[in-house]
C-alpha cells in the first residue's frame, strides 16, 4: 500500500493528471477548433415582432399597464389638484371660441324642437324626444355655420390642445405655472404638432371610406338582403380596425411632438416603439375614453334636456370644453404610463 501511494504521488508530481482532471482539461477543444477556421457553435436567432401575426406575437418585455379606470381617476385627480390652471385655460378657450366660431346667440333652438315633438300630431314619448335631442347635440360637434368658422375652430383646437398638453407636462413635472404662461410658452411646438395631426387625419381615411360605402349601400338600396348589409358592415368594421390600428400609435406622437426640438416623423417613430408588442391592449384603453365621455355626457345633459332645455345648448358647449381638457389629461396619463 505504501509503495502504491508513493507511485501515485510521483505521477502527480511529474504532471500526469487523474482521469477527471484530464476530462475537464479537454473541454475547451471546441473553442480551439473555431480558431482554426471551423464553423463556431450556432447561435439561436431572436424572434422578430410582426404586427399582424397575432398567433406568433412576442410577449412584451415591459410590465403591465394600469387599468382604464385607474388611468381615468388619475387624470381627473390631476385636473382637480390644478383646477385653477385648467379653468383659466378652458375659460380663455371658450371666450375665443364664442367670439370667432360660435357667436353669442343660441343657434339650435332645442326648446322649440322639443315642444313641437311633444305637442305635435305624432305622439312621441318624452324619453324618446330627449334621446333624439341628445343625439342631435352630439352630431353637431365639429360643425360650424360657415367655412371661416370651421377654419377658426380647427386653429383654435390645435392651439388649445398644445396649451393643455404643455400645462399637463408642467404640473406632472412639479412645476407651477399659470394659464397665461401656458398660452405664452406652450405654443412653440405648433408646426410639428400640426403635421402629426394631419397624418392622424389621413390615417382616419379608411374608417371614413368605410362609413361612406356603408351609407351609400344602405341609403341607395344597393344591398337589399340581410346578408348583403352584413357584408358591408364587415367591410366597415375591417376598415375601422385598420384606422384604429394605425392611430393607436400616432395619437401618442401628438404628445411626443410637443417636446423641445422634436421633429414630427421622429415623434411618429418614437410612438411606434412606445406601443410595440402591446398595441391591441392600448387600443382597448383608448376606446374606453369615448365610451366614458359618452356616458358622462348623457348623465349631465339628459336632466337638462328634460327640465332646463333653454340652458342645454350653452351647457353642452361648456361641457365640450371640459371634455376636451379631460381627453388630453387621460391620454397624457396613458402616455406617461407607457414610458
Amino acid at each position: 500500500m505504501a509503495v502504491a501511494k508513493k507511485t501515485a504521488k510521483a505521477k502527480v508530481a511529474r504532471g500526469k493528471k487523474p482521469a477527471k482532471q484530464a476530462a475537464v482539461a479537454k473541454k475547451p477543444i471546441a473553442s480551439k477548433r473555431s480558431l482554426k477556421g471551423e464553423t463556431p457553435a450556432r447561435k439561436i436567432k431572436q424572434a422578430e415582432y410582426k404586427s399582424f401575426r397575432l398567433s406568433k406575437r412576442i410577449k412584451p418585455i415591459s410590465g403591465g399597464l394600469p387599468s382604464s379606470w385607474t388611468i381615468m381617476k388619475s387624470s381627473l385627480k390631476v385636473l382637480k389638484q390644478n383646477w385653477k390652471l385648467f379653468f383659466g385655460i378652458g375659460l380663455m378657450y371658450a371666450i375665443v371660441s364664442i367670439v370667432l366660431v360660435r357667436g353669442f346667440s343660441a343657434q339650435l333652438g332645442l326648446a322649440d324642437a322639443k315642444d313641437q315633438l311633444l305637442h305635435g300630431d305624432t305622439k312621441v314619448g318624452t324619453l324618446t324626444v330627449v334621446g333624439g335631442l341628445l343625439s342631435f347635440l352630439i352630431g353637431t360637434v365639429g360643425t360650424t355655420a360657415s367655412a371661416a368658422g370651421g377654419v377658426y375652430q380647427t386653429i383654435l383646437l390645435i392651439i388649445g390642445s398644445i396649451v393643455i398638453i404643455w400645462a399637463l407636462r408642467q404640473v406632472q413635472g412639479g412645476v407651477k405655472v399659470t394659464a397665461k404662461h401656458a398660452y405664452y410658452r406652450g405654443t412653440y411646438s405648433l408646426v410639428p404638432f400640426t403635421i402629426v395631426m394631419v397624418i392622424v387625419g389621413v390615417q382616419f381615411l379608411p374608417m371614413a371610406l368605410g362609413g361612406w360605402l356603408y351609407s351609400q349601400a344602405i341609403g341607395n338600396n344597393i344591398s337589399a338582403t340581410f346578408l348583403e348589409r352584413a357584408s358591408w358592415g364587415v367591410v366597415l368594421f375591417l376598415l375601422g380596425i385598420l384606422s384604429l390600428y394605425m392611430v393607436t400609435s400616432s395619437l401618442f406622437a401628438l404628445y411626443i411632438s410637443t417636446l423641445p426640438d422634436m421633429e414630427p416623423f421622429r415623434a411618429l417613430r418614437s410612438a411606434r416603439k412606445l406601443v410595440l408588442h402591446r398595441r391591441w391592449m392600448i387600443m382597448r384603453k383608448i376606446l374606453f375614453l369615448p365610451l366614458f365621455l359618452l356616458v358622462a355626457t348623457a348623465i349631465i345633459m339628459v336632466p337638462l334636456l328634460l327640465f332646463a332645455t333653454t340652458l342645454a345648448e350653452w351647457s353642452f358647449f361648456v361641457l365640450g370644453v371640459a371634455l376636451l381638457i379631460e381627453t388630453h389629461s387621460y391620454m397624457y396619463t396613458l402616455y406617461r404610463s407607457l414610458l
